[in-house]
């Protein structure tokens, strides 16, 4: 009875059809939910519903398109839109819109412009003119862009060339090779400023001046035009005519960091470190800054007598670009020598090595000759260079070690020793030691230490094995000069002792002993329980191993 009842009332309902209505609407209720993917769901049911509403087309691609499924949404437009309605003028825009997203510009610009044919006024028309405006900038960009690398690789050339006859003073031929650079490649604005100083160095004055007029013709503005007319006048001793550059150029506004540089490397070459220093820090303060920008304002507090200043600087410079760069240098160098007017005679706003030029010209004791002071800094230098240096810089600092005293000369060629560069020392340390050639005696932390240059070992194979492993350990977590150094104290260690080769079977654990040896040696933190973590041993190995080690290689 029940059962009829409810039949009976069933009947009596007014059934609820599933239109294309109802999809599209619960899409966009979908759509204010964010649930852009159920959107694309009902919206495919409406259009089962309704294959001819074309609206129902145009918000499923409007839909891909905001997921990011560009292709499936210019499917949409092609195949369904514009062949309902070729004229279908927003159709055109959304295509320009998903070509420009995978990067087909070619396309973009069609279908951009077919819209601006149907809809010279549209709704649509603001944001297509701006778009294609973004895309003709980004083309004229792109085509700078290259003719800027194709100008940098010119110049990169040019200056190799022009290296050695500037450093000789050889200005007319550096000119005739910079004036022959401008009628091949073309007049480039940095081949024009650098042809210009050349001029001016040559005393080709009228030359430069014209030169100079060419550059801010093309750019009323260019800091490097500025640049070599400032120099100009410095050098006609026409202090009016600097000061009013100088007030020009506040009026400038730079457009890369690199502009602000060449400034103030400028400044500080004609004596004005103030002006230099003042300009950096505005740009410190401004929140832009790199290692050369530390770098400056170092070499201008240098210069200002603003020792700890020069130490700030210098020391965030040398974060920024790793032990091995020139700031880390040039910081050492300022820590250790006191006196800042020999600290201010090696450093220039070039941000380069410290007396490069003096190591790579050689020692001339005939020509030369160093005060106290200077050979300390040349000492300090040759002992980084050799530590980080590569091997043509070695070469060349092997060159100067007869301009220092005797007991510096030691600790160079300690140094050497102790360096990578096997293929190129031996000879040498022979000239001044001719026991340094093979097995070597070094005191390093108030201890002296024999060490085995001969990379023989005498015995059995576990330990070529755990040399090997050693090798590839300190490889992994130091540097070279203590990767041979480790070599060289474990073949002396083999060589003297020869431990156990059962003990010696476990090469990772000699090998974390070697590392914290060497750690030691230097004075460097040496964690035991890190290091063995690292290498799978025990602590109690490890500590076992090294004093092992201790005790054969190390004469109290």
């Amino acid at each position: 009875m029940i059962r009829e009842n409810r039949i009976s009332d069933v009947s009596k309902v007014v059934p609820f059809g599933r239109s294309s209505q109802f999809y599209f609407s619960r899409a966009m209720r979908e759509y204010e939910r964010g649930n852009l993917r159920r959107v694309c769901e009902l919206l495919t049911s409406a259009i089962k519903y309704n294959p001819e509403d074309i609206w129902n087309y145009y918000n499923l691609a409007l839909t891909y398109e905001e997921l990011g499924e560009y292709n499936t949404a210019i499917s949409i437009w092609h195949d369904e839109v514009l062949k309902r309605d070729e004229n279908f003028s927003e159709a055109y825009f959304h295509l320009a819109v998903c070509y420009a997203e995978t990067e087909d510009i070619d396309l973009v610009y069609k279908y951009m412009e077919k819209y601006l044919e149907l809809e010279p006024n549209g709704d649509l028309e603001t944001a297509a003119r701006h778009i294609l405006k973004l895309l003709e900038d980004s083309r004229t960009s792109s085509s700078d862009s290259n003719n800027m690398n194709s100008s940098h690789l010119v110049m990169l050339e040019l200056e190799k060339k022009l290296a050695g006859m500037i450093n000789t003073h050889a200005y007319d031929e550096a000119l005739k090779i910079c004036e022959s650079t401008l009628t091949t490649e073309g007049e480039s604005l940095p081949l024009l400023n650098r042809t210009t100083l050349i001029c001016f160095l040559a005393g080709e004055e009228q030359k430069g001046l014209d030169y100079v007029q060419s550059v801010l013709a093309k750019d009323k503005n260019n800091v490097g035009a500025y640049c070599n007319l400032i120099f100009y006048y410095y050098q006609k001793g026409d202090d009016l005519r600097v000061q009013a550059i100088i007030e020009k150029m506040i009026e400038i506004e730079f457009s890369a960091l690199n502009e602000v540089l060449r400034w103030t490397q400028t400044l500080g070459t004609i004596g004005k470190h103030k002006r230099a220093y003042e300009w950096l820090r505005e740009v410190y303060w401004g929140g832009e800054y790199n290692a050369e920008m530390f770098y400056q304002l170092g070499v201008a507090s240098i210069n200002l007598g603003k020792e700890r200043d020069a130490k700030f600087y210098w020391r965030q410079a040398a974060l920024i670009d790793d032990i091995r760069s020139p700031a880390e240098l040039y910081y050492q160098l300022l820590l250790q020598i006191k006196d800042l007017g020999i600290i201010s005679s090696v450093c220039s706003y070039n941000y380069d090595w410290p007396i490069i030029n003096m190591i790579q010209s050689g020692y001339d004791s005939e020509v030369t000759n160093y005060s106290e002071e200077e050979r300390q800094v040349l000492y300090l230098c040759m002992k980084y260079y050799i530590r980080y240096g590569t091997p043509d810089i070695v070469n060349m600092v092997l060159n100067c070690i007869p301009a220092l005293n005797k007991e510096m000369q030691k600790t160079i060629l300690q140094e050497l020793m102790l360096s990578a560069y096997d293929d190129m020392k031996y000879h040498v340390l022979e000239q001044y030691d001719p026991s340094l050639k093979y097995i070597s005696v070094i005191k390093c932390s108030n201890k002296t230490y024999h060490l085995d240059n001969s990379y023989q070992v005498k015995v059995t194979m576990p330990f070529i094995v755990a040399a090997r492993m050693i090798k590839e350990n300190l490889e992994a977590y130091q540097s070279q000069v203590i990767v041979n150094m480790g070599m060289k104290l474990w073949y002396r260690y083999c060589n003297v002792s020869y431990p156990n080769p059962r003990r010696i079977s476990k090469s990772t654990v000699w090998a974390a002993a070697m590392e914290c040896h060497i750690l030691e040696m230097f004075n460097f933190d040496c964690d035991f329980q890190k290091i063995a973590k690292r290498y799978g041993i025990k602590e109690t190995s490890l500590k076992r191993s090294l004093e092992c080690i201790r005790e054969t290689i190390t004469i109290k």
